[in-house]
């Protein structure tokens, strides 16, 4: 795969960019932001539909939010336990789910389940008591 080079930038919108990242404090890695921040603007030429956009706008709230919610836990492996919310206790699918989580709690990792019930209730019975479970759901 052949790596595109980037087209300059516009030194007016560079200009501009530097001075709103400047206005909020700087931090980290500005040229990334920036080029963040450009790609941004661009939809406003590149999308038509305002549902895409939505959809762009809502994964990057999602996904700052992540990072910040679990920077405390970077060094701690994870693993995602999601799975349908109509599997009930009694079903060999929702045990499996319980001893899955306690053993792979035992080696270490944190689970992070959607916070529903079935299989994702079963991830956090199964690290019962919790040691190092946690629910994705914003409060």
């Amino acid at each position: 795969m052949v790596k595109r080079e980037k087209p300059p930038a516009d030194p007016e919108l560079k200009r501009r960019i530097d001075e709103l990242i400047a206005y909020q404090g700087g931090g980290h890695h500005p040229d990334l932001v920036e080029d963040i921040i450009e790609s941004a603007l661009k939809l406003l030429r590149d999308v038509e539909h305002r549902g895409d956009v939505r959809v762009i706008q809502t994964a990057i709230r999602e996904l700052r939010y992540a990072f910040r919610l679990f920077a405390p836990y970077a060094s701690t492996r994870k693993v995602t336990i999601f799975g349908s919310a109509r599997t009930q206790p009694n079903k060999t699918e929702y045990k499996q789910a319980i001893e899955f989580a306690r053993k792979i709690v035992e080696a270490g990792f944190m689970v992070i389940t959607g916070a529903g019930s079935g299989i994702m209730q079963a991830g956090h019975d199964g690290n019962n008591p919790p040691i190092r479970s946690f629910n994705t759901t914003r409060n």
